[in-house]
This record gives C-alpha cells, sequence and structure tokens, in this order.
C-alpha cells in the first residue's frame, strides 16, 4: 500500500493589513479589471465539439467599459494587457435563447492574422459540446466575471505586487507507515512528523477564487520516481482529486504552475502525497504552498 501524506494548509499572513489589501483588491477588482472583456465569433460553429475563432484577442486592465488593445503590452498595473482563454475557464456566449456558458477544453493562442485582417491577431477557443449552434458574430464574454482571467494573468492589473492569499503546510520526517498520514496546520507544526493518522484542521477558503501554483520542496530527495506525487484535494479527505499535481521524485522539488482549480467560499482542502510503495522511502521535510486567487 501507498503511504499517503494529507497536509492540511495554514494561512501564512506576513502582515494583517496586506492580507486585507489582497482581499480588497481580489473581491473588488476582480470584475471591473478582467471581467468585462468582450469578442465576437468569426465562425459559425454547430453543436457538438467545435472551435469558436474570435475577432478580439488582447484586452486592456481598465475598468472602464470594454477594454479592448490591439496588441499586448508586457506591463503591469492599469491598461496592461491580458489574453483571456485559459483551458478550464467558462465563457458565456450570448445569443438570445440560446445563450450557454461552457468550459473551454482547448485554447488556439494569438496568431498574427494575415494583412487583410481587420483585426491583428486572431486566437480561437474550443469546447467539448456546444449546446447551440450560433452564427457567425456572437458576442463572447467571460464566464465568472473575470475570476479565472485575472488568476491566469497573475492578477498584474490590480496593482498591488502579490494579489493572491498564499496557503503552505508541511511535515518533518520521512513516514513510517502504511497508513493514511495527516498534518495539522502550520500552528502546529513544532512536532509534525508524518506519523499522524487522524485528520487536524481543515482550511476553509475565505472566498470564491481560483487555486494555482502548486510548489514543493524537500530536504530529502526521495527514494523513487514515484516518490512524492503531490495533488491538491477539494473538500478534504475522501474529497476530489483537483488537476493541480506535480511529482518530487528523487529529486528535491516540484512545480505545478499550469492548472486552474475554481473554488467557492467554503470549500476545504488539503494537499496529499503518495510515496513509494516500500519502508525505505526517504522523501521528508516537504514544504508545499499554493494560492487562492
Amino acid at each position: 500500500m501507498k503511504r499517503v501524506l494529507s497536509l492540511t494548509l495554514g494561512l501564512c499572513l506576513l502582515a494583517t493589513c496586506m492580507s486585507a489589501q489582497v482581499l480588497n483588491n481580489a473581491n473588488t477588482n476582480q470584475s471591473s479589471f478582467y471581467g468585462n472583456w468582450m469578442a465576437n465569433s468569426t465562425n459559425a460553429v454547430a453543436t457538438g465539439a467545435g472551435t469558436m475563432s474570435l475577432n478580439q484577442c488582447y484586452f486592456r486592465t481598465n475598468p472602464n467599459g470594454v477594454n479592448q488593445a490591439g496588441s499586448p503590452f508586457a506591463g503591469t498595473g492599469m491598461n496592461s494587457t491580458f489574453f483571456p482563454l485559459v483551458v478550464g475557464e467558462s465563457v458565456t456566449i450570448v445569443d438570445g435563447a440560446s445563450t450557454e456558458t461552457l468550459a473551454i477544453t482547448a485554447v488556439g493562442a494569438p496568431a498574427q492574422a494575415p494583412v487583410s485582417s481587420v483585426t491583428p491577431f486572431t486566437c480561437s477557443f474550443t469546447v467539448s459540446s456546444f449546446g447551440y449552434a450560433h452564427a457567425a458574430g456572437v458576442t463572447v464574454i467571460s464566464g465568472d466575471s473575470g475570476l479565472w482571467e485575472a488568476a491566469a494573468d497573475n492578477g498584474k492589473g490590480y496593482g498591488i505586487t502579490s494579489p493572491a492569499i498564499v496557503y503552505s503546510g508541511m511535515c518533518t520526517t520521512a513516514s513510517t507507515t502504511n497508513s493514511a498520514v495527516y498534518l495539522l496546520g502550520t500552528g502546529d507544526l513544532a512536532t509534525a512528523a508524518c506519523s499522524v493518522t487522524s485528520i487536524g484542521q481543515l482550511i476553509v477558503a475565505p472566498r470564491a477564487g481560483v487555486m494555482r501554483n502548486l510548489s514543493v520542496s524537500a530536504g530529502t530527495a526521495g527514494y523513487a520516481s514515484t516518490s512524492g506525487v503531490f495533488v491538491v484535494t477539494k473538500n478534504g479527505p475522501g474529497g476530489s482529486s483537483t488537476a493541480l499535481t506535480c511529482t518530487v521524485g528523487t529529486a528535491t522539488s516540484c512545480q505545478d504552475v499550469t492548472h486552474l482549480v475554481h473554488f467557492n467560499a467554503g470549500d476545504y482542502f488539503t494537499i496529499s502525497f503518495t510515496g513509494a510503495s516500500t519502508s525505505s522511502e526517504t522523501l521528508a521535510n516537504v514544504v508545499a504552498t499554493v494560492e487562492l486567487f
């Protein structure tokens, strides 16, 4: 049986005022900076799996009205540009009685348009099943008021250094049991050997958001390539594994900076990992962090 370690995460508050600023920016500015983009489709799609192309690919993080931008700009703060399409994100297709909100399964990144085109870039998104047929020219907007877009852009438009809430958890010694092993929060880590077999306190998401940027480091490398397969689990032990995952193996670190996972206010979560199926496992002194945007 593989050993399983579940890290119940504690909130790292570097300063009370900074925490308040982070929450305020995430709640107040998310929709106005990232949620008001709008584009139109350039092709018709039938029901079922399909790809829709857009006439606009870049947008400015400007809270005043439709924020189109002709080309990307790599700055931060208001009026920096972002590309809103992300795998896993939802978009709403505004089409009268056929309006629908769908999850993106693939993205066609912006590419230079032909000289004859009226827009400088072309881009597209794919969904697994359009519920309705749509003619060219329908309007496409954010499906969640800019939540995923802000996370994918690392919140650069907010005008603060770190718009995310950072959670971290850890354990010290290598696990010596084949049972599920759990950690308490960061306030209870003085003797956090990987040998606790009952779950401690759970951390609850204080607001709706997107979790991303799983990062793991270990003081001692794992025993085998299968050592330290980390995954964020939603709604605790027995909950669902998410797409946020990385494997330490025989190295001392791993990251997942690709996947985004949506959380509702009140959802709780843990980080777990499986070790190599052997009593010789050496992976120890691990620290894992994730960010909630």
